[in-house]
Order: C-alpha cells, then sequence, then structure tokens
C-alpha cells in the first residue's frame, strides 16, 4: 500500500468515525459495545487484566450512550471524569490490592453503568419525534443492559453476604453469573445453577418478571408504533384547550336562549 493510499484510507476512517460520534441514535453502535461487553465479561472477567480491560469498554459504553443520546455537556463531563476515576481505581486496587478489591470495584461500577444508561436511553427515547428502527435498538439495548445489571448484581451480593451466590458452587465464574442472569431474564430455567439464599431468590424472581414485562409492554409497543410521527406537547396541550372550549360551547345551548323579559 503506498503512502497516499494509506493516507486516503485514515482520511475516510476519519470522515467515518466523525460522522459515527456526530449522529445522534447510533443504538447500533451502543447494541455492539454492549455485546462485546458482555463477551469479555464472561471470557476474561475472572483475570486482572481481562477485568481491567472489561471496565474501560464499559466506561467507553456509557460515555458513547450518553453522547448519542444527547445528555446536557456538564453531565457527560462529570460522567467522563467518574469513569476516569473507576478506570484508575480499579487499576491501583488489581495491581496494589487484592484481587477481590478489584472485583467489587468493578462490580460496583458494572452497576453504576447499568443504572444509568438505561434512563439516558429511556429518555431519548420518550423524547423521540418519530418511532424509527434505530428507537427499537435502543429499546433492545435496555434489555440487554438489563442482563448486565443482573450479572454484576448476584457477584456483588454474594460479596456482601459472605455467602455463596449458587447451590451448586462456591466460586461461580463471571460466565456463570452472567448465563444465570440471562436464562433467569428469559424465563428459560435449565434449573443447573439455582440461587441459594432467600435475596438471591427475590431478585431472581425481580428479574423474570421484569425482564418479561418490559419485552411485552415497551418493546412490543415501540415496535408496534415505527415510524408513527408524535404529536409536540404544545400541539397536544392546544388540542386539549379546542376541545375544553368546545365541550363548554356545546353546554350552553342556543335554542335555549329566551327574550328578555319572557318567564
Amino acid at each position: 500500500m503506498t503512502m497516499a493510499a494509506a493516507r486516503d484510507l485514515r482520511a475516510r476512517a476519519s470522515a467515518e468515525f466523525r460522522a459515527v460520534v456526530g449522529q445522534r441514535d447510533q443504538f447500533g453502535y451502543v447494541l455492539i459495545l454492549i455485546i462485546a461487553a458482555l463477551v469479555l465479561r464472561a471470557w476474561a472477567g475472572d483475570t486482572r487484566l481481562g477485568l481491567f480491560v472489561s471496565v474501560v469498554l464499559g466506561g467507553i459504553t456509557l460515555a458513547f450512550i450518553l453522547h448519542t443520546c444527547g445528555v446536557h455537556r456538564r453531565l457527560l463531563i462529570s460522567v467522563e471524569t467518574f469513569v476516569v476515576f473507576a478506570i484508575a481505581m480499579t487499576g491501583i486496587s488489581l495491581v496494589l490490592g487484592s484481587e477481590t478489591d478489584g472485583h467489587q470495584i468493578a462490580a460496583v461500577f458494572g452497576l453504576s453503568i447499568a443504572f444509568l444508561a438505561p434512563l439516558a436511553i429511556v429518555r431519548r427515547v420518550a423524547r423521540a419525534p418519530v418511532i424509527t428502527f434505530r428507537i427499537v435498538l435502543g429499546a433492545l439495548a435496555i434489555y440487554l443492559l438489563f442482563g448486565l445489571a443482573y450479572s454484576y448484581l448476584y457477584g456483588f451480593t454474594a460479596v456482601a453476604q459472605g455467602t455463596p451466590f449458587f447451590v451448586q458452587t462456591a466460586t461461580p465464574t463471571s460466565a456463570i453469573y452472567v448465563y444465570f442472569s440471562y436464562v433467569t431474564m428469559a424465563t428459560v430455567g435449565y434449573g443447573d445453577y439455582t440461587a441459594a439464599t432467600e435475596l438471591g431468590k427475590m431478585l431472581a424472581i425481580s428479574q423474570a418478571l421484569l425482564g418479561q414485562l418490559y419485552l411485552v409492554s415497551v418493546v412490543a409497543v415501540i415496535v408496534g408504533n415505527i415510524g408513527r410521527v408524535r404529536r409536540p406537547a404544545s400541539t397536544a396541550d392546544a388540542s386539549s384547550r379546542d376541545d375544553a372550549v368546545a365541550s363548554d360551547d356545546d353546554a350552553t345551548d342556543p335554542n335555549d336562549a329566551r327574550p328578555a323579559g319572557e318567564a
């Protein structure tokens, strides 16, 4: 490859990157980042390097979600600062502290990602003037984030209670937590892993209910309204006021009016 061809390739790649970053509602890329974070957590989440890389990827995913949802710049800067701090603390804990400390920090950070990102996506979906395929992808991204959040929550619960989370194993891997989370949310119920504590059972029930209710209500409604244009709030308010005035006019029947002095 010649130098001119290499420069042309870099220019096209840079232009494509700026186009992706500059546009809103890039939920297809959000799904790719979430799936990459899930695969990395399941495949290498138990090693020091894999844990650190998963935290970095999670931070990038959160920052990109907030950016593509168009949140306020101050909030975006605050979250980016938090991401840098969490990555630094995870790296320090893995290098100088114990591996357990690193897992705890990563779990808290993962919970915060899975909590903040759906809020931003829900806000963006609720304000979208037109229901597009990208909005549907955003709703599906929320579903995946629910599963990611519970996979971190189950591990954090085991550490907080000081007891094994599962009946079948006392040392579950990150892959087992991810597997159990999505199997529970899909209500497949393989039964090879079951929660050992009452709190774990209640969390599993809440995830199963949340996952099914979300799919049959929110996602179904959004998919059923693809292409529909929503009325702006100001237009809806004006229509409501017009309807109220019309109702008041109808309540007064002009035929009931009588000449002055007539009984």
